[in-house]
């Protein structure tokens, strides 16, 4: 085994004033909706859309457990993928003014020092039409 949990954020950086919701509402996101959202509540901190939330645990009832847990991953990265690619450009570009910024981060904790991790193509091509970069640290 290698990556036994991930969780990928779409990250908005407000500044030092907190931001609250306005990421959400610029992206046409409600509490409630499909992804889980935490506000930008202190200073400095980013706003987060969790898009992906998976860990090993989750898939140890399936028969072909690491399969399971690579196939929910690349399944969520696709439905995000989707949300993305929805006409998310008009929010991206209102939050962006003003010097804010927007990125995908993604974490994972790994029982080795080994790190596989598939991007979807659609995945790769809906951040690029949005310009968010994709930040990846482990074991944080």
């Amino acid at each position: 085994m290698a990556l036994l949990s991930t969780r990928v954020f779409l990250r908005g950086h407000g500044g030092e004033p907190p931001t609250g919701a306005l990421f959400f509402d610029l992206l046409g996101l409600r509490s409630g909706d499909e992804f889980k959202l935490y506000p930008s509540d202190s200073p400095w901190r980013a706003a987060l859309v969790t898009l992906v939330e998976v860990s090993i645990d989750d898939c140890l009832n399936s028969p072909e457990a690491r399969a399971e847990f690579e196939a929910r991953i690349s399944t969520g990265l696709k439905r995000a993928a989707d949300w993305l690619s929805a006409g998310r450009e008009g929010g991206q570009a209102s939050w962006r003014q003003g010097g804010r910024k927007a990125d995908i981060f993604v974490g994972g904790w790994l029982e080795e020092d080994q790190f596989d991790f598939v991007f979807p193509a659609e995945f790769l091509l809906a951040c690029g039409r949005l310009a968010l970069p994709i930040t990846i640290c482990t074991n944080d």
